[in-house]
């Protein structure tokens, strides 16, 4: 059965968007999303195993969610997680071996069934990472109430293709025509995210998001962000704009995958790193797979 099948767009199939939980987003299957296509960049093996072996998530990406949700939806985020406070004990100068504590805490999960609970540690954490980050005067205009849509869900055709694709959109303005995407960074320094930026092929993210979502939303190719959310001390943020370099680049690397995916597909064929010297013509590799490291792409950044 072709790997591709899957992505294949079904008689009567019409794009749409949708306001979902991450959850559900996560749960709709068939469908090409920028992660799988970064992973062709690694090289078509690479995006072979991972069609075939989903990422579980890990204990960050699902820290990385929480941090999404109180920025962008704080009702939501009320609604989902909370936190056992040591002060709130009623010892709170003993541990859980506690009876008095252990019954409270007994308590406090079953009142807060369904919700995600974190420690306090992980909780003043959070707090202190989102409020820096609406310290910047434009992440504070960007974020007033009622000015943008957050964590917006885009299914579409890819006709040149014939496969189908979805993003989500993690911000998207209702008054001006730009969108942002938010990053929790180790380092949100100019030095530090920009090799983020090249390690995680957030340009090929950027450009996928843009091509896609400009097909339902008015997006001004000069107006978008990446708000970067540092989360080691001293939890600092900042916001990179996106030039039409960087964007570029972006939809190149975008047509690369693509293009490599195709010729994978109609080869039957996945090789692995040494697609830097694979003929997609004869689908034959020269020089025994060798490969030479002048082939790969300079990743430059611009902010």
């Amino acid at each position: 059965m072709s790997l591709l099948k899957q992505f294949e767009i079904p008689e009567g199939f019409q794009g749409e968007k949708k306001i979902e939980h991450f959850d559900v987003y996560k749960q709709a299957k068939g469908f090409l999303n920028a992660s799988s296509l970064k992973e062709l960049l690694k090289s078509p093996a690479h995006f072979h195993y991972y069609m075939n072996n989903p990422k579980a998530e890990t204990d960050s990406m699902k820290f990385g969610t929480a941090v999404h949700t109180a920025l962008l939806e704080p009702d939501e985020f009320e609604k989902d997680y909370t936190c056992l406070k040591t002060s709130s004990l009623p010892n709170p100068d003993k541990d859980m071996r506690n009876a008095e504590n252990k019954k409270f805490k007994a308590d406090f999960l079953e009142q807060h069934s369904g919700k995600i609970i974190f420690t306090e540690a992980e909780w003043n954490k959070l707090n202190l990472m989102t409020s820096n980050a609406r310290k910047l005067p434009l992440v504070k205009e960007l974020l007033k109430k009622d000015t943008f849509e957050p964590e917006a869900s885009y299914y579409f055709e890819l006709p040149e293709y014939g496969w189908k694709g979805k993003i989500r959109v993690d911000y998207r303005s209702t008054v001006f025509p730009l969108f942002m995407d938010v990053k929790t960074s180790k380092d949100t320094s100019i030095n530090g995210f920009r090799k983020e930026w090249g390690n995680w092929d957030y340009a090929l993210q950027i450009a996928y998001y843009y091509t896609y979502l400009s097909k339902y939303e008015k997006i001004d190719p000069d107006k978008i962000y990446i708000l970067a959310v540092g989360n080691t001390a001293p939890y600092l943020s900042a916001l990179f704009h996106i030039t039409a370099q960087e964007l570029q680049y972006g939809l190149d690397l975008m047509d690369v995958a693509l293009n490599r995916l195709k010729i994978c597909e109609d080869l039957g064929y996945y090789p692995g790193v040494e697609v830097s010297l694979f003929d997609g013509t004869t689908g034959k590799i020269e020089d025994g797979g060798v490969i030479a490291l002048d082939t790969y792409f300079k990743k430059d950044f611009v902010v």
